[in-house]
């Protein structure tokens, strides 16, 4: 039995997306206090390795 190739995985994109929110874009430079008050800037935390950053939104 030959196996039958398939068409190539297309990414989903869904229209909820912004379009400053989509993966290929870099996200912005932006600072906020840390657990003890002190300003932390996310390109300082990243330091030029590879970062995921999460951001969720509610009540928890």
């Amino acid at each position: 039995m030959a196996l039958e190739p398939h068409a190539p995985i297309q990414p989903i994109r869904s229209k909820s997306i912004r379009e400053d929110l989509k993966p290929e874009n870099g996200y912005s430079d932006f600072e906020l206090p840390d657990q003890d008050g002190q300003s932390a800037k996310l390109s300082m935390l990243m330091a030029g390795r590879p970062t995921v950053l999460n951001s969720d939104r509610g009540n928890y």
